[in-house]
């Protein structure tokens, strides 16, 4: 009889951890699929094909099913009124969110069983292959459609997934390696985009913060003699970057530098120009309600190739300013749970997110959507966070 019932958890935990491989390749192609438009055809269709897969399995496993599909019924109908009134939906993003984003995130939140390994293996794997394309390709355009800019923003949306299979479901609190927001910075600078640097710089800092001010697993001396010591070695690295603050910017911050500040004011000259007219194009109440599309305003150099360099722009453009609050209230709720539930680190990495978006476009129909419906559904699944602290280690 025992035998019996070791057999059959041994089968449900290869079938979980099986899904959440496929979760992970999944994610793995959504970045892969850059590389060149003939691959990116093929992974389009492995991705099709692996996605109604997922949403299957993915719906069968969630106690929540029945608020998943509401909520995506009510994303499928903003993006319907849209299209019908507004006209900048594109189909192929609606069907990305739904059949390849969504069950990525639902495999993450339902699946029992954690696996901090497949993701920290994942983190490192994307990193690696990033790496390469900063070093042996180009520096700025990793990818024939994508810019390094977007370096940062897989990397902080992998770190958060890493984070939520260490916490495990949040029945204990998340601690990760310090060496993670290092790799993201310094990939940020050698691929020098601008808000990327910034945003890392900052996952960084306050990651520190965290470990050392905020986390109080340790006994307060060894805390005190730590901050003690954190707080030496930045005063002495802020007065070595004073002293050689021009030769530091000119080597590895070049987009800083004054040689650039030319091409810096122009470009965010266009930006300006842009949401200024975009706003202004919101002041009739048809398209502040449901979206707008991008080709009506008259600066359109800055989102040449489909970036409109702000991702809650491209959500109200796609869901209208119900779309937009819906995206903007489901961050603020997370971000407060996650504070009141002492996940420091999550919460963190959460907000230099919410951040790294204003100036990328990620969602929707991109990659950050599993950010989004991964927060939905953990909503969904933990009634907003609301986790006994007794349970917290």
């Amino acid at each position: 009889m025992s035998m019996g019932i070791i057999k059959i958890c041994k089968i449900k935990l290869f079938k979980e951890y099986f899904f959440q491989f496929i979760a992970i390749l999944m994610f793995f192609l959504l970045i892969f699929m850059k590389v060149s438009p003939s691959i990116k055809s093929i992974c389009e269709i492995v991705l099709m094909g692996l996605g109604v897969i997922l949403l299957i399995y993915s719906l069968s496993i969630s106690k929540d099913r029945n608020k998943i599909i509401i909520y995506l019924l009510f994303i499928i109908i903003l993006a319907f009124m849209n299209m019908l009134i507004a006209g900048s939906v594109d189909i192929k993003d609606i069907l990305k969110f739904i059949i390849v984003h969504t069950p990525i995130s639902l495999t993450i939140v339902y699946s029992k069983y954690k696996c901090p390994l497949l993701w920290k293996s994942l983190f490192w794997v994307v990193a690696l292959f990033l790496l390469s394309r900063i070093l042996f390709v180009d520096h700025y355009r990793i990818f024939y459609d994508t810019s390094s800019n977007m370096v940062s923003i897989y990397l902080i949306i992998l770190l958060w997934l890493y984070e939520y299979q260490l916490c495990d479901g949040f029945k204990k609190i998340c601690r990760p390696s310090i060496i993670y927001p290092v790799t993201i910075f310094i990939l940020s600078v050698l691929s020098q985009g601008r808000m990327g640097i910034l945003v890392s710089a900052f996952l960084l800092v306050m990651v520190v913060f965290s470990r050392y001010f905020l986390d109080k697993k340790e006994n307060h001396l060894t805390r005190l003699a730590k901050q003690t010591v954190l707080l030496l070695i930045l005063i002495i690295a802020l007065i070595y970057i004073r002293i050689n603050f021009t030769e530091i910017v000119a080597k590895y911050l070049p987009r800083f530098s004054v040689a650039n500040s030319y091409d810096t004011a122009s470009s965010n000259a266009i930006r300006v120009s842009f949401l200024r007219d975009y706003i202004k194009e919101c002041g009739n109440i048809v398209n502040f309600l449901f979206g707008l599309d991008f080709s009506q305003t008259s600066h359109l150099a800055s989102y040449e190739g489909g970036n409109v360099h702000n991702s809650y722009l491209m959500v109200h453009s796609y869901l209208g300013i119900f779309g937009l609050l819906l995206f903007l209230f489901v961050q603020i709720k997370s971000m407060k749970y996650l504070w009141e539930s002492r996940q420091y680190y999550m919460f963190f990495t959460l907000v230099a997110f919410a951040i790294r978006i204003i100036t990328d476009y990620c969602v929707p129909g991109n990659i950050g959507d599993i950010m989004w419906m991964c927060l939905i559904a953990i909503d969904f699944k933990n009634r907003g966070f609301k986790i006994c602290q007794k349970e917290l280690q």
